[in-house]
Parts: structure tokens; C-alpha cells; sequence
């Protein structure tokens, strides 16, 4: 066993303890000094492993674990060092600290890859300051190369450049100089956020996709007016009729035993009294699922629905927008490895979707990618009760050595 458990929670602990208030809530958002220290402590866990330490020009913190034929394409792995506020310890930390860990028993071992081994530790991936979730790795990868870098002003008034400014950093983080160059593959563990592989007992999840996402946002209107005057028979009220489709696309949800979710978690009612009939209801409808084809097919039920709720609640209902983000699936031969090497260590795992979004799916849009999970205790994330078992993470762990070790002496192709 190459992983050495200890030496992977004690770095965890010392990374976990950088933002962390008295109640354990961490808060580690992107370009403070809270994450600026973080990188301190990664980028000196990456020089004892060995590599070669570097920050871009967006601030994504990348090692380098040079392998023995340059000329052949790079194995990525790594994750997310930012946190939402007050957020958990696991959360893109692991698999940061595991990556490393791979790494650093490499070198103690003197073992060389064939290919280059790189391990990255993201930026901005939560979204927290300017809206825009996995925003190192896409800018890394060339999203915003046509992007004005001013453009991105987070809600304290701090602007992107301001805040490369205070690291250090140029002011051209969107230069094509910097960008990410084309990689073998990417592998990235993480916490899966959800509670599938506590409840089924299982130790290591596998992800065969990251769940696409289907918005619609709608407006129902109907009639205010008095809430004492108005009889129930003649009232047009537009927020019975909203609470007439949550019921049904939640009971719908349900019905389908995880296939897909669906949430309605933004409501507006107009006037808002407590002595008024709503007469408008603003409502955003979001469904994800890793099936395209059912993504589809539960919209247009939704839309369907919304002409018996015109007609039974004497309401209108009109669609302002709806934004589709298809499902990204994994690469079959990444998820292959991954699986033989669990075979292999006699550990079992769980091919599962993803229901959250992370780096991965965007280095999935450009290179082989595969997703490890790590069983979240109770299915909680972003909350200072965010909690893992360290025998499950040692599994993860090894599963991820292992997948890094075969990819990286991986002379042909996938």
C-alpha cells in the first residue's frame, strides 16, 4: 500500500484549519488572504512531493511531477481549494491533498512516471465572487479568451483585476500564454455531496456522468384582490395555482426513484400581503438528470400541465426563459480504469451520476475525465458539518494512486 493514511490526514488537518471559524465552519473564499495561505501550505506539500510549483495567470496553483517522456500528453488531477462561506473541510480540499499524497509516495518511492503527472488546485470553482462556478478551470481552458477581464466585478465592488493585483499576478489572466495545454486525461476525487453510497453501504462511487440541467423560469398570473371580500369560487389566485404545480412536479420527482430531481426553490408573489389574493407568482422550475432524452420529456409534461393550470385556477402562465445545460458524461475508458483498479484492490464501487457540478465537467468538454467520490456522512456538504470517513477516504485514495499510476504508464492512447 503506497498511500500513507497518516500523512494524508495530517496535511488535511493542517489545510482545514486556514478560514475555519469557532462553530468549524470554513470560510476560504477565492484571492483572500485566508486562500492566499491555503496555496502557501499546498504549494509547499507539492515541493516535499517532489514537483514543480507554478500559479497562472488566473491564480489556479499547478504542480508538476515531470515524467519520463516529455513529448507524451500530461495526467491531470486535483480540485478545488476554494470554499462557499462558512462552508465544509472535504469539500475540493480532498482531493487536492489526495492528488498530492499520490505524488509525494511516488517520490519517496523514486518512481518515475512515463507520463507527466500535474496537480492542480483550483480557483474559484464555488462561484462565490463573481457569479460564475468553475471559473478557474474555465479560464484556464480558454472559456473567457474574448472576455474583457474587467468585466468581473465581484458584489463587494473588488474587480478580477484588483484582485490579482493583491497576488501578484499580471493583468492579463485571460492571455492565451497561460492557457492549460492539451492533457491526456483528468481525474478528480471529491466528496459526492449526496447520501447514495452511505445508504447503500459503499465505499467508493464512480461517477458515469455530471446530470445535465434544465431551468424554466414563469410567471403566473392572476387576479389580486381583497381576502376578505373575494369569494373562494371567484378568485384567480395565481399562488394556489403555483402551489397546484410544485405539488405535481415534486409528486412527479418522487414517482421516478432517482432518475431525476426537481426543485422549485425561487418564488416572487406579488403584492405579498398578508391581506391581498396574489395576483402574480415569479417561479423558477430547475430538473437535472443525466438522461437527456428524460430532461426533455419532464419538460415538456411541465409544459403540458401549465394548460390544466390555466384552466382549473382561471390563471395565466407565460414562460419568460428556459436555459438547458445538457449532461456531460465521463470518459468510458477513464471510468474503466477507475473500476479495474477497485477490482484490483478488492474495493467496491458504485458507478453513480453526479448530481452537483465541479471541474471536472469542464476538462471533460476538452480531454478524457473520470470522477472518484468519497461517501458524504449524512449526505451533507457546504456546512460546517461536512464529514467523511477516513477508512473510506483511504479506499478513494488508493483507487485514485492506482488510476494515476496505470494512466501515467500509459504509452498509447485511451
Amino acid at each position: 500500500m503506497s498511500i500513507d493514511l497518516a500523512q494524508l490526514r495530517q496535511s488535511f488537518e493542517k489545510l482545514k484549519v486556514i478560514g475555519q471559524n469557532e462553530a468549524g465552519g470554513i470560510t476560504r473564499l477565492s484571492f483572500s488572504p485566508e486562500f492566499r495561505q491555503a496555496q502557501v501550505l499546498i504549494k509547499s506539500y507539492m515541493e516535499t512531493a517532489g514537483m514543480n510549483v507554478e500559479i497562472d495567470s488566473i491564480g489556479n496553483l499547478i504542480g508538476t511531477y515531470a515524467g519520463r517522456d516529455q513529448s507524451l500528453l500530461a495526467v491531470v488531477s486535483g480540485s478545488h481549494l476554494d470554499t462557499v462561506p462558512n462552508g465544509g473541510a472535504f469539500d475540493g480540499a480532498l482531493g487536492i491533498i489526495a492528488a498530492v499524497e499520490c505524488v509525494r509516495s511516488w517520490h519517496k518511492q523514486n518512481w518515475r512516471p512515463l507520463r507527466t503527472v500535474k496537480v492542480i488546485a483550483f480557483i474559484e470553482e464555488e462561484g462565490t465572487r463573481f457569479g460564475t462556478v468553475c471559473f478557474g478551470s474555465r479560464a484556464m481552458l480558454g472559456e473567457f479568451s474574448g472576455k474583457n477581464p474587467e468585466s468581473f466585478v465581484a458584489a463587494s465592488g473588488h474587480s478580477l483585476l484588483g484582485f490579482l493585483k493583491e497576488m501578484g499576478l499580471g493583468e492579463k489572466p485571460f492571455s492565451k500564454d497561460s492557457f492549460f495545454q492539451n492533457g491526456f486525461c483528468f481525474i478528480e476525487l471529491h466528496v459526492e455531496q449526496g447520501g447514495k453510497l452511505e445508504q447503500e453501504g459503499i465505499a467508493v462511487g464512480v461517477v458515469s456522468a455530471i446530470v445535465g440541467i434544465n431551468r424554466i423560469v414563469m410567471n403566473i398570473r392572476g387576479k389580486a384582490n381583497h381576502a376578505g371580500t373575494t369569494s373562494m369560487e371567484l378568485r384567480q389566485d395565481a399562488l394556489v395555482a403555483a402551489a397546484s404545480l410544485i405539488s405535481y412536479i415534486y409528486n412527479q420527482a418522487l414517482a421516478a426513484k432517482g432518475n431525476y430531481v426537481a426543485t422549485i426553490g425561487k418564488l416572487d408573489v406579488w403584492p405579498n400581503a398578508e391581506n391581498v389574493v396574489p395576483g402574480e407568482v415569479k417561479l423558477t422550475i430547475e430538473i437535472r438528470s443525466e438522461d437527456v432524452a428524460r430532461l426533455e420529456r419532464v419538460r415538456k409534461e411541465i409544459i403540458e400541465k401549465l394548460k390544466e393550470l390555466q384552466r382549473d385556477y382561471k390563471v395565466n402562465v407565460d414562460i419568460i426563459k428556459e436555459n438547458q445545460v445538457p449532461p456531460i458524461p465521463m470518459d468510458d475508458k477513464v471510468i474503466q480504469s477507475i473500476c479495474n483498479i477497485g477490482k484490483k484492490l478488492r474495493i467496491t464501487c458504485k458507478k453513480m451520476p453526479s448530481w452537483a457540478g465541479h471541474d471536472a465537467m469542464i476538462f471533460a468538454q476538452h480531454i478524457p475525465t473520470g470522477m472518484i467520490f468519497v461517501p458524504s456522512i449524512g449526505g451533507i456538504s457546504h456546512s460546517p458539518a461536512e464529514e467523511s470517513d477516513w477508512d473510506a477516504i483511504e479506499k478513494a485514495a488508493q483507487i485514485l494512486e492506482g488510476t494515476l499510476k496505470e494512466l501515467a504508464s500509459n504509452m498509447e492512447g485511451l
